[in-house]
Protein backbone atom coordinates (compact mmCIF):
# COMPACT_ATOMS: atom_id res chain seq x y z
CA UNK A 1 0.00 0.00 0.00
CA UNK A 2 1.06 3.54 -0.66
CA UNK A 3 0.60 6.45 1.75
CA UNK A 4 -2.56 7.57 -0.06
CA UNK A 5 -4.16 4.14 0.36
CA UNK A 6 -3.61 2.94 -3.20
CA UNK A 7 -1.99 -0.32 -4.08
CA UNK A 8 1.72 -0.19 -4.76
CA UNK A 9 2.31 0.01 -8.53
CA UNK A 10 -1.34 0.78 -9.25
CA UNK A 11 -2.32 3.33 -11.87
CA UNK A 12 -2.67 6.82 -10.52
CA UNK A 13 -5.32 7.86 -13.04
CA UNK A 14 -5.29 9.93 -16.25
CA UNK A 15 -1.89 11.48 -15.58
CA UNK A 16 -0.49 7.97 -15.39
CA UNK A 17 -2.29 6.63 -18.48
CA UNK A 18 0.91 5.15 -19.92
CA UNK A 19 1.44 2.74 -17.01
CA UNK A 20 1.49 -0.91 -18.01
CA UNK A 21 -0.83 -3.66 -16.83
CA UNK A 22 0.73 -6.16 -14.47
CA UNK A 23 -0.68 -9.64 -15.21
CA UNK A 24 -1.76 -11.38 -12.03
CA UNK A 25 -2.75 -14.81 -13.35
CA UNK A 26 0.51 -15.86 -15.00
CA UNK A 27 0.90 -18.99 -12.85
CA UNK A 28 -2.66 -20.07 -13.57
CA UNK A 29 -2.35 -19.37 -17.30
CA UNK A 30 0.90 -21.32 -17.59
CA UNK A 31 -0.50 -24.18 -15.53
CA UNK A 32 -3.59 -24.37 -17.72
CA UNK A 33 -1.83 -23.98 -21.08
CA UNK A 34 1.28 -25.99 -20.21
CA UNK A 35 3.19 -24.40 -23.15
CA UNK A 36 5.12 -26.91 -25.24
CA UNK A 37 7.94 -26.59 -27.72
CA UNK A 38 6.85 -26.33 -31.34
CA UNK A 39 3.26 -25.31 -30.56
CA UNK A 40 1.47 -22.08 -31.58
CA UNK A 41 -0.57 -20.04 -29.10
CA UNK A 42 -2.89 -17.06 -29.63
CA UNK A 43 -2.96 -14.17 -27.16
CA UNK A 44 -6.17 -12.42 -28.17
CA UNK A 45 -5.76 -9.59 -25.66
CA UNK A 46 -2.04 -8.82 -25.95
CA UNK A 47 -2.08 -5.53 -24.00
CA UNK A 48 1.40 -5.05 -22.53
CA UNK A 49 2.47 -8.58 -23.46
CA UNK A 50 2.93 -10.08 -20.00
CA UNK A 51 1.19 -13.35 -20.79
CA UNK A 52 2.82 -13.66 -24.23
CA UNK A 53 6.24 -13.13 -22.67
CA UNK A 54 5.58 -15.77 -20.02
CA UNK A 55 4.48 -18.30 -22.64
CA UNK A 56 7.52 -17.58 -24.83
CA UNK A 57 9.87 -17.90 -21.86
CA UNK A 58 8.31 -21.21 -20.83
CA UNK A 59 8.63 -23.01 -24.18
CA UNK A 60 10.23 -22.74 -27.60
CA UNK A 61 6.91 -21.93 -29.25
CA UNK A 62 5.21 -19.29 -31.39
CA UNK A 63 2.70 -16.74 -30.07
CA UNK A 64 0.30 -14.86 -32.32
CA UNK A 65 -0.46 -11.67 -30.37
CA UNK A 66 -3.61 -9.71 -31.23
CA UNK A 67 -4.98 -6.50 -29.79
CA UNK A 68 -7.51 -3.92 -30.95
CA UNK A 69 -5.52 -1.10 -29.36
CA UNK A 70 -3.01 0.30 -31.88
CA UNK A 71 -0.82 1.46 -28.97
CA UNK A 72 -0.53 -2.13 -27.75
CA UNK A 73 0.43 -3.30 -31.23
CA UNK A 74 3.09 -0.57 -31.47
CA UNK A 75 4.27 -1.38 -27.96
CA UNK A 76 4.79 -5.00 -28.95
CA UNK A 77 7.80 -4.06 -31.10
CA UNK A 78 10.32 -4.42 -28.25
CA UNK A 79 9.00 -7.86 -27.33
CA UNK A 80 8.97 -8.91 -30.99
CA UNK A 81 12.63 -7.86 -31.15
CA UNK A 82 13.40 -10.19 -28.23
CA UNK A 83 11.54 -13.10 -29.86
CA UNK A 84 11.82 -12.22 -33.58
CA UNK A 85 10.85 -15.60 -35.03
CA UNK A 86 8.46 -16.58 -32.28
CA UNK A 87 6.19 -13.60 -31.61
CA UNK A 88 3.89 -12.31 -34.35
CA UNK A 89 1.93 -9.17 -33.48
CA UNK A 90 -1.07 -7.78 -35.34
CA UNK A 91 -3.95 -5.44 -34.69
CA UNK A 92 -7.20 -7.29 -34.10
CA UNK A 93 -10.20 -6.58 -36.25
CA UNK A 94 -13.07 -4.49 -35.02
CA UNK A 95 -16.42 -6.26 -35.06
CA UNK A 96 -17.40 -4.56 -38.31
CA UNK A 97 -14.19 -5.52 -40.10
CA UNK A 98 -13.90 -8.96 -38.53
CA UNK A 99 -15.57 -10.86 -41.37
CA UNK A 100 -13.39 -9.19 -44.01
CA UNK A 101 -10.19 -9.82 -42.07
CA UNK A 102 -10.90 -13.33 -40.83
CA UNK A 103 -9.42 -14.98 -43.90
CA UNK A 104 -6.30 -12.77 -43.65
CA UNK A 105 -5.79 -13.82 -40.02
CA UNK A 106 -6.20 -17.47 -40.97
CA UNK A 107 -3.47 -17.10 -43.60
CA UNK A 108 -1.29 -15.21 -41.10
CA UNK A 109 -1.87 -17.85 -38.42
CA UNK A 110 -0.93 -20.69 -40.75
CA UNK A 111 2.17 -18.79 -41.90
CA UNK A 112 3.26 -18.39 -38.25
CA UNK A 113 3.47 -22.17 -37.78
Amino acid sequence: MTRDGGAEGASLGPADKHSRHVPVLISEVLETLQPRNGETYVDGTFGAGGYSRAILEKADCVVLALDRDPNAVRGAASLVAQFPDRLKSRGAASRQADRRRRSRYRRFFHAAR
